[in-house]
């Protein structure tokens, strides 16, 4: 009875070590005198032999086919590879039993009655998910993609939106039609808008800096601002953070906004926010600057020492800056800003300039 020595490379152990038969080995060096391959469909056998490097002729190399499995598995085109080798009369018989992986045969949606196709295909490709028919069907691809296309219907207004996925066979067994399953659940029309944890400024004063997430009434369904978006809201609660920042809160912080559905097609916004506490300015420094003096950039700031330190005086003397750099030709030139606190509730303000080229 021939004796077989075996190299086993399951999808859970790719790097593991090459387990061979019991008796006799085909010894390295050997000729290998034929290379078969088992279960393939469409993927060429001389293509899994190159891949693997297996050449009949050529001496048998067990740690040269541990090395380029990894290449065989890298092309994503099998769930499962086996190499065995035998020793014939001959030399090596190499034998590689392949489990190819299954292709997209086609990709359906169903239940998008409020999204079309066109728009779906559209957030597809800005997410940079190909799902072409022909390609090998890849679980975490086909999961971005069902997440995506939540996301788009969250940012068209809708909450409650389920995506799952399911596939079905195909007249050719290796082709797979994958299935988008969508629930689309409510055009979120927003009754409230609460904050939780502020102290200084009422939930009312808040809401006046949000401008395009709005509580529902005539008007702002009018200017189509009464619906749940969530980027939306990120806008909004950015305009929040720099009302804070304006007024010395310079460790304002917002949790993650808890959405409940209240009643049909009606959504609660509860914003956790910690507003931590008033902060005074201590001094302004700068560096990195050749172009213009120190007393050019920050003589005459406008806030003095002592005085709520706020960002938006900042910011404009930032903007002046840079608009001054660019007509001296420095249009790449930029500042950071950091804040630094040299004392509890004093905080510095620490400029940094990046000048770049100047251009003509």
């Amino acid at each position: 009875m021939k004796s077989v020595a075996r190299i086993s490379l399951l999808i859970l152990h790719l790097i593991g070590p090459l387990a061979f038969g019991q008796v006799t080995e085909p010894a390295p060096g050997d000729p290998i005198d034929q290379v078969e391959v088992v279960g393939n469909k469409s993927v060429a056998p001389d293509t899994i032999r190159v891949y693997l490097g297996l050449n009949p002729g050529d001496p048998y190399d067990p740690a040269a086919i541990r090395r380029n499995f990894l290449n065989l598995w890298q092309t994503g085109l099998f769930d499962d590879i086996k190499i065995e080798a035998e020793k014939t009369a001959q030399g090596v018989l190499v034998r590689v039993t392949v489990s190819e992986r299954p292709r997209i045969g086609a990709v359906e949606f169903r239940g998008n009655k409020n999204l079309n196709l066109t728009k779906i295909n559209e957030a597809l490709d800005r997410g940079s998910i190909n799902l072409h028919v022909g390609s090998t069907i890849e679980q975490t691809l086909v999961k971005r993609a069902a997440e995506t296309i939540r996301e788009a219907y969250a940012e068209a207004g809708f909450e409650g939106v389920t995506v799952t996925t399911t596939s079905e066979e195909m007249v050719d067994p290796n082709d797979r039609r994958i299935i988008f399953n969508i629930t689309e659940g409510i055009k979120a029309k927003i009754a409230d808008i609460e904050f939780v944890g502020n102290e200084t400024f009422s939930d009312r004063r808040l809401r006046r800096e949000m401008k395009e997430v709005k509580e529902h009434n005539l008007i702002t369904w009018a200017r189509k601002k009464n619906v749940y978006i969530p980027s939306k809201l990120d806008e909004d609660l950015e305009r929040v953070r720099n009302f804070y920042l304006d007024r010395g809160y310079k460790d304002i912080t917002f949790g993650d906004a808890q959405i409940e559905t209240t009643r049909k097609e009606r959504v609660r916004i509860t914003i956790p926010i910690n507003e931590g506490a008033v902060h005074q300015f201590g001094k302004v420094t700068v560096a990195g600057n050749t172009v213009f003096t120190e007393e050019q950039l920050i003589g005459n700031w406008p806030t003095q020492s002592g005085e709520t330190l706020s960002r938006k005086p900042v910011q404009a003397r930032l903007e002046l800056f840079e608009e001054a750099y660019q007509r001296r030709g420095y249009i790449y030139a930029y500042i950071n800003s950091q804040y630094v606190e040299n004392q509890e509730g004093i905080v510095d303000v620490h400029l940094q300039v990046f000048e770049g080229d100047q251009f003509r």
